[in-house]
């Protein structure tokens, strides 16, 4: 097993350094274009015109007088914008002023984009001049219509064409731009058309969106965690609390309709309380990078070990740097409860480009300073039958993570608040190393699935799966929770783990001994039944059931099974599930899941 972990070791740090060089090298924009359910173009009879007999396309701005200064390449802004009062005759040159008398008379030439998933699959960006069956024409510029707050030139810089490229109207890229709009979240609807350019063979896109309010509620977080008693008495048997805690984030994802997203988030629990704060500008670098920033600060306790084993603590409750007694120290030393007590600052900058229409990449750069207040000194627990010592996975006093990450995002979902076919696809690593300034050596990876399909009576069944490896040592707060797999215990908010219990065992295997480990896997099915459609306040709300399996472990229990279970018990698996609503509204998605009902209920199992 030793070999194996090296070998996924270095296979995982290759693989982090040839995505890295992919970010480097030009020819990432050459990356094949994913092709997703086509659109069927449909013309009139006026379109169907060849291009100009021309040895190469000319541009509609080498006739314009405007000034060369404002061009701006998706705009119209320097193309006469001849009204469509006449067509072209035959023998009429693209750059002719004055209409021939054999004009044709006036046609519709407007081309709209309809949904045809039964229509076949044309080749992306298939520009192919010569061709028997289809019509390519030279693109024009784009026009947007229906945006109050969103400028056009935000839209803009999602489409792929530049003037004078040929175009093909059959070409799915323009489905692609669709999605990518939906998937920023500032609209309702997005609807797409051609139209006619200012001469013949050219055409325009019409980008036609219906605005959504772009300041949302990101996160509600309202519950009860266990925590230790603070007012325990030395006789009392009582050794655990209930402490409700609170938490909101808000997030304007078009600021000014420029783009620009900025988020703040925070939660308060008696003992912890975190800030987050985001930034992201998707134009800011020019060339299609985006411009991200990141801030957070967490006052937390970490709780390790479990309250139904004899954990055994050698701690001392006097800070030594003031020679006072660390408040509730000397309740979780009676609880027999081992916490560490920490401030975690944290400054990120990143930048990410969109690859194709729906693969984007994000690379940056993270670094953290971590002041370790208190810390037992030695502690252990009960794991199966033998007691083991409790390794913290941090060091005393302060320390720094200085890490990169890189991302890669495939996203085909036809609607992201409620997608009813389409597949989300991640992989995420990050490398922490003393290179860098870190105080750990680490490396983390993830990758995640989930696929949406359509049933015939409108219900939407999905399927997700889960893995993630880590490597070396890294520190608690970026290992895999039992909180963050199981539905039916309080996620961590803000990276902070509000309540410590454990998850149910309902297969009654080693998962109990289980809280934060390095290697997590978990897959799982949905069903969704929506139950309404519209206008208004809601735009959508959906029922939903899920059910899954997942699983927590270390390195060492591959090797070595835990001790005091026997046949499948040694395997770390549980169930997890979960029955609920979710409201698409104008202030955000909300989920009202009834698993999360039991972060109420204390000591349930």
């Amino acid at each position: 097993m030793p070999v194996l972990k090296s070998l996924f070791s270095s296979a995982g740090s290759c693989l982090f350094s040839s995505l890295l060089c992919l970010f480097f090298s030009s020819s990432i924009t050459a990356f094949a274009q994913s092709t997703p359910p086509t659109s069927d173009i449909q013309s009139s009879s006026a379109d169907t015109e060849s291009p100009p007999n021309e040895s190469r396309p000319q541009s509609p701005e080498s006739s314009s007088t405007s000034d060369q200064s404002d061009f701006d390449p998706f705009s119209l802004s320097g193309v006469e914008e001849a009204p469509p009062k006449t067509g072209f005759s035959e023998n009429r040159s693209p750059s002719d002023a004055a209409p021939s008398s054999r004009t044709k008379q006036p046609q519709d030439r407007s081309v709209h984009v309809t949904h045809n998933d039964s229509a076949p699959i044309a080749p992306a960006f298939d520009f192919g001049l010569a061709s028997s069956d289809r019509i390519i024409y030279f693109f024009e510029g784009t026009k947007v219509r229906g945006n109050t707050t969103t400028s056009a030139s935000v839209i803009k810089n999602f489409i792929p064409f530049s003037v004078g490229d040929p175009f093909n109207v059959d070409d799915p890229s323009i489905e692609h731009i669709r999605w990518r709009l939906m998937g920023t979240g500032w609209f309702n609807d997005v609807r797409l058309s051609l139209e006619r350019g200012s001469k013949r063979g050219w055409i325009r896109l019409v980008v036609e969106v219906e605005e959504r309010n772009t300041l949302i509620i990101t996160r509600v977080a309202l519950g009860v965690s266990r925590d230790v008693k603070s007012n325990m008495k030395e006789e009392s048997t009582e050794r655990y609390d209930l402490q409700p805690y609170a938490g909101i984030g808000l997030a304007e994802t078009n600021l000014l309709g420029l783009g620009i997203g900025a988020a703040i988030s925070g939660v308060y629990a008696e003992s912890q309380y975190g800030l987050d704060l985001l930034y992201t500008d998707p134009i800011r670098l020019g060339g299609g990078f985006s411009l991200d920033g990141h801030f957070f600060y967490n006052h937390g306790r970490e709780f390790f070990g479990r309250d139904e084993e004899d954990t055994e603590i050698d701690v001392s409750c006097i800070d030594p740097e003031t020679d006072e007694r660390i408040p509730g120290c000397e309740e979780e030393l009676r609880a027999k409860t081992a916490v560490v007590r920490y401030d975690r600052f944290s400054l990120g900058i990143g930048t990410g480009h969109d690859i194709t229409s729906t693969l984007r990449y994000r690379i940056g750069w993270q670094g953290e300073f971590v002041d370790v207040t208190s810390k037992p000194n030695a502690a252990s627990i009960m794991r199966g039958a033998e007691r083991v010592p409790i390794d913290f996975h941090i060091e005393n006093d302060e320390s720094i993570v200085s890490s990169l990450y890189f991302s890669l995002i495939f996203d085909r979902r036809d609607n992201p608040p409620f997608p009813s076919r389409g597949q989300l696809i991640r992989l995420d690593a990050r490398i922490g190393a003393a290179w860098l300034g870190s105080s750990y050596d680490f490396a983390r990876y993830e990758t995640s699935f989930r696929h949406w399909q359509p049933l015939p009576w409108h219900h939407v069944f999905s399927v997700g799966v889960y893995l993630g490896a880590i490597y070396d040592d890294a520190p608690f707060f970026y290992r895999f929770y039992v909180s963050d797999l199981s539905d039916l215990i309080p996620s961590r908010i803000l990276e902070l783990n509000l309540d410590h219990r454990g998850a149910p065992n309902f297969l009654s295997t080693s998962i109990e001994a289980m809280r934060r480990e390095e290697i997590a896997g978990k897959i799982d099915v949905e069903y969704n039944l929506p139950l309404h459609r519209g206008g208004g306040g809601f735009r959508g709300v959906d029922a939903y059931g899920r059910i899954g399996l997942y699983s927590l472990a270390s390195w060492e229990d591959l090797r070595y099974a835990i001790r005091g279970y026997d046949g499948l018990a040694r395997i770390p698996l549980d169930l997890t599930f979960d029955l609920g609503i979710r409201a698409d509204t104008t202030v955000g998605v909300f989920t009202f899941g009834v698993s999360t009902l039991v972060g109420f209920i204390p000591d349930p199992w």
